[in-house]
């Protein structure tokens, strides 16, 4: 995954991960993947803003059955550490530009 970003008011929304992949050789953070909700709003002069940006972060088992699994969903996708580390390094990659000062969050249950 790579950075949310805003810039001059807008958002840049980077590269999102491994949503679906079938990676033949297992590599850490390959299996890491970031979905990104955008809610635009329509002002009263027609103008569209965004009123609300969140993500959320997931990891994809390559072994059959393959799945998707949300990593703030409150259920285990790979292991607890696993897990945990998968979400520690999505949120930084997330943030490293200050898109959480900036107003995007987590999407706690998607």
């Amino acid at each position: 995954m790579q950075p949310l970003q805003k810039i001059n008011g807008k958002w840049v929304i980077y590269g999102l991960g491994n949503n679906i992949a079938a990676q033949e050789t297992p590599v850490d953070g390959t299996h890491w993947g970031l979905l990104v909700r955008v809610t635009f709003s329509q002002d009263s002069e027609g103008g569209w803003t965004t009123s609300d940006i969140a993500w959320v972060p997931s990891l994809q088992n390559a072994d059959p059955p393959h799945r998707w699994c949300s990593l703030t969903a409150g259920r285990t996708c790979s292991s607890p550490d696993a897990d945990a580390a998968a979400l520690a390094a999505t949120t930084a990659a997330v943030n490293l530009y200050g898109a959480d000062t900036a107003g995007a969050h987590p999407l706690e249950r998607p």
